[in-house]
């Protein structure tokens, strides 16, 4: 809100374990200027809590269905998309990214992706510590989490929820 009331163009965020690799914003600014969409996105590369690179990509992330907060470059255009974050249910909390992606699509932005790996996601998911063929870290997030939040969003009770908070069903713009 702060950004929107001083004027500033555009936002981009960053979780405080990830980092941005040389050049990630000046990829989102070109992208911007030359696809000139309200919503810009990268990729991004995994790596284990201490830091060490993991030879993995993610398919949802690779087509395009899944983009994690760290990757959004969003221009003032879409700043109202940023009360979903305020919104979000808290059974949501894991899935938070895809239902800021959701919130997106409901409104019919125009979203754009450099498709670059500017991005470093140091991750804890047990999921991809298993497609890198690791033992996961002892408080790693476990598997099948995700699936739980979907359950969640197809009970009556998170139906109604989701349209209560949101104004939107997730699902329906996510393909789940």
């Amino acid at each position: 809100m702060l950004a929107d009331s001083e004027g500033f163009d555009f936002i981009a965020f960053l979780d405080a374990d990830n980092w941005y690799h040389p050049g990630h914003l000046q990829s989102l600014v070109d992208l911007h200027e030359r696809m000139r969409v309200p919503v810009c996105t990268s990729f991004r590369t995994f790596h284990q809590p201490d830091g060490t690179p993991m030879a993995i990509t993610v398919p949802d992330e690779d087509r395009l269905a899944h983009v994690d907060t760290s990757c959004y470059f969003l221009h003032r255009e879409a700043f109202g998309a940023l009360s979903t974050w305020i919104r979000l249910p808290k059974k949501l909390a894991l899935v938070c990214d895809s239902v800021f992606l959701a919130a997106l699509r409901s409104r019919n932005f125009n979203i754009a992706s450099t498709k670059q790996r500017t991005v470093a996601y140091r991750t804890s998911h047990a999921y991809h510590h298993q497609l890198a063929g690791l033992p996961p870290p002892p408080d790693a997030k476990p598997m099948g989490m995700t699936q739980l939040c979907i359950d969640w969003m197809m009970s009556k009770e998170g139906v109604d929820e989701c349209f209560r908070s949101l104004g939107f069903w997730p699902l329906t713009f996510l393909g789940k």
